[in-house]
């Protein structure tokens, strides 16, 4: 279960993630947000503590040198991570 976003800015990932009725209500822990939005630091700080009380880790990209960035690590035993690599790779087949 993994979700992409792509959004045009701070206020439209806020919306998507955490307003009314938003994408957040419905996460559950174990599930992987990639956002690819350009958005503020402190909107980011702001979301990821929302993500992180649905059990998402989020980890800001100041922490490794880049503060306009998030990086999103996966950690798990490779017979774990394999099936979550095939899922990715099939959501971007399909959008050819």
């Amino acid at each position: 279960d993994v979700l992409f976003l792509c959004l045009p800015g701070t206020e439209e990932v806020r919306s998507t993630l955490l307003g009314e009725g938003g994408l957040a209500e419905r996460l559950r822990p174990g599930q992987t947000v990639v956002d690819l939005s350009t958005i503020g630091y402190g909107a980011t700080v702001e979301i990821g503590r929302a993500l992180e009380a649905k059990g998402v880790a989020v980890v800001p990209g100041s922490a490794f040198g880049e503060p306009r960035a998030v990086r999103i690590s996966y950690t798990c035993p490779t017979p774990q991570l394999a099936p979550g690599l095939q899922r990715i790779q099939e959501f971007f087949a399909e959008l050819n």
